[in-house]
């Protein structure tokens, strides 16, 4: 979304550092999504045996995460 609005592009995974560099209208929709939650297991997954293993649950709350972020993603893109 970020190379579509030609934004500079940040390597990272925190998706909060990446949401502030969207407008704050934009960035709005994302407040009910707990990103920060997201960002800790996509860091935690990438060494494993630091963390306690992710659960089937945690699996299944990611995955709705995920796809609240395209579907906003989605409409953001949409409305360009």
């Amino acid at each position: 979304m970020l190379v579509l609005k030609g934004l500079n592009i940040i390597k990272t995974h925190d998706l909060d550092a990446l949401l502030e560099k969207l407008s704050d209208k934009e960035s709005a929709r994302f407040k009910s999504i707990d990103l920060t939650w997201l960002t800790e297991w996509s860091i935690e997954s990438r060494y494993p045996g630091d963390w306690s293993e992710a659960s089937c649950e945690d699996g299944k709350k990611a995955v709705i995460i995920a796809t609240e972020v395209l579907d906003v993603c989605n409409s953001i893109l949409r409305n360009e």
